[in-house]
């Protein structure tokens, strides 16, 4: 750090510090104390949001009998806003008194800022850094970092209207006296959430009718709710699912066989600030109800789940009481920003196609803002050195990618990402057949005049050809090595045949499959589609 950032700091006006939500304003002052004037270039202050993927895997290569370990990192990156704002000079030299030096800053992070997050392989990251050059050394700068964290704050009432609907669960299997029994008797187990959508600190009451005719016990119900985590590397590219992690356990029963029980539980919803990655498509965080039914004897457990969405604001017709969060004290203060009201500290509109899988009821949320334009007094142009390495202030197009956790379909309501099916040969993505795969066509003649069966260039007989002798002799008059048995020449045997001949020696054979056998035998699986004519 250069002398004029000594004792330097960067304070902001908010409580609790360095805390806000996506839309706040960020407003506060760079300060320090000067013992002696400085001249200087520019000061300026950079704002950076991003997320970082990254693990490694190990590779084992075998050559022969010798076995290589290979370790690969997998890495992925995404920025979501790096901005920069001109405090001071910028144009030429500038010089500052001696003195305690308070240059104030102002900065509105984006509505589309997903929440700050930390997890298992990745993370994302917000920082302010103040930058002074001065012209004796301008590419030392002296810098004062300090990190910030942004909550995005999910509204469930702006939601999918899946947030709304009732979680269902039904079990129904056919259970006999004992493991060996033949006769069988259904037992019924029905679970019911009211909503889909639930805040931290609510109860969620689970509503459970068991109504088992069969005589095995229901020893055990398990209701959990637990999160799981994907990440996606860009280099290469690959996914990472870590193991879920289970936040919430109640445990019920038994239920004796040949009986019926009706009850209720109140869940509870974790306390914690929900993360919104609604525009993050590197890594993806969705959380599950799941129920576990164990039973009797040598009977297989029971077990489904559903996606639940957490959010910051509850549905209004699911709550009669205000809503307080339990951990408002770590909150950012002030009400949530709207995305509709404008102020006038706004930036430049977010990259478009950076917005995640919008199936996942814990994505999908806030329309997108409508883009801005900078202006107010602080529309200056960037410093000198707005984009350290040369990089841009803002991710260009992503691709999302569709992910799915859940396993069961019967909610019909996937959660945003997708693990794909193995495709069987035959089907979809392979074609069956087309203009890539002939059959047969003019390229195969299979008889004409240039494959004569029979006449004078094939004889069948005579002396150029002994059936036998004694000893098989290598050389001798018994093998001519020329004589009419050996003609050189005829209609059987051009010998001047060129690429402009008429068949049986096409010039250009567009459809020739020599060497595989048709598509439709059934012998052959390509593994990439034919190309394109």
């Amino acid at each position: 750090m250069a002398v004029a950032f000594n004792n330097g700091n960067i304070c902001v006006d908010t409580t609790p510090e360095f805390v806000y939500y996506a839309g706040q304003v960020v407003s506060g002052s760079i300060q320090f104390k000067l013992d002696h004037p400085l001249t200087f270039s520019v000061i300026y202050i950079q704002f950076l949001g991003e997320a970082n993927v990254s693990w490694t895997e190990t590779e084992i290569q075998k050559v022969g009998n010798v076995r290589n370990h290979r370790i690969v990192k997998y890495e992925g990156k995404e920025e979501y806003f790096n901005h920069t704002i001109t405090l001071a000079g910028g144009i030429g030299t500038s010089t500052l008194p001696v003195g305690n030096q308070v240059i104030p800053f102002k900065f509105q992070v984006p509505f589309t800022a997903p929440s700050t997050f930390k997890g298992e392989q990745g993370k994302i990251s917000y920082s302010m850094t103040a930058h002074l050059v001065t012209p004796e050394n301008i590419h030392a700068h002296a810098v004062i970092t300090k990190d910030f964290e942004v909550v995005a704050p999910f509204d469930l009432n702006t939601g999918s209207d899946r947030i709304k609907e009732p979680i269902q669960l039904e079990f129904e299997e056919m259970y006999g006296c004992d493991c060996f029994c033949f006769s069988s008797n259904p037992a019924t187990i029905r679970v019911r959430l009211p909503v889909s959508g639930y805040c931290p600190g609510q109860a969620i009451p689970v509503s459970i009718e068991v109504d088992n005719e069969s005589s095995v016990e229901i020893t055990k119900m398990i209701f959990e709710i637990l999160s799981k985590e994907l990440y996606r590397s860009q280099h290469p590219s690959s996914e990472y699912i870590p193991p879920e992690k289970v936040m919430v356990v109640l445990k019920k029963g038994p239920v004796m066989g040949k009986s019926q029980r009706k009850f209720t539980i109140d869940m509870p919803v974790p306390e914690i600030i929900v993360p919104n990655l609604e525009h993050c498509t590197i890594i993806d965080k969705a959380y599950f109800f799941r129920i576990t039914i164990k039973l009797s004897g040598c009977n297989d457990e029971l077990q489904d789940e559903a996606e639940l969405c957490l959010g910051q604001v509850p549905i209004q017709v699911f709550t009669d009481a205000p809503y307080v969060h339990p951990l408002a004290h770590s909150l950012p203060t002030g009400p949530i920003p709207n995305p509709n009201n404008t102020t006038e500290f706004l930036i430049p509109p977010p990259a478009p196609g950076n917005r995640g899988s919008n199936t996942s009821l814990q994505r999908v949320q806030y329309n997108q803002s409508q883009a801005y334009q900078p202006q107010g007094p602080f529309s200056n142009n960037p410093p000198p050195y707005p984009y350290p390495g040369g990089n841009g202030g803002y991710p260009t197009q992503n691709t999302p990618v569709s992910m799915e956790m859940k396993a069961r379909p019967l909610q019909g309501s996937d959660i945003g990402f997708k693990i794909p099916e193995v495709v069987p040969i035959g089907n979809t993505p392979y074609p069956t057949g087309g203009p890539g795969y002939p059959t047969g066509g003019p390229g195969y003649p299979t008889s004409g005049p240039g494959y004569p069966t029979s006449g004078p260039g094939y004889p069948t007989s005579g002396p150029g050809y002994p059936t036998g002798g004694p000893g098989y002799p290598t050389s001798g008059p018994g093998y001519p090595t020329s004589g009419p048995g050996y003609p050189t020449s005829g209609p059987g045997y051009p010998v001047n045949a060129s690429r402009d001949d008429p068949p049986p020696y096409p010039a250009n054979n567009a459809g020739s499959n020599i060497g595989r056998p048709p598509r439709n035998s059934g012998e052959y699986a390509p593994t990439a589609p034919p190309p394109s004519s």
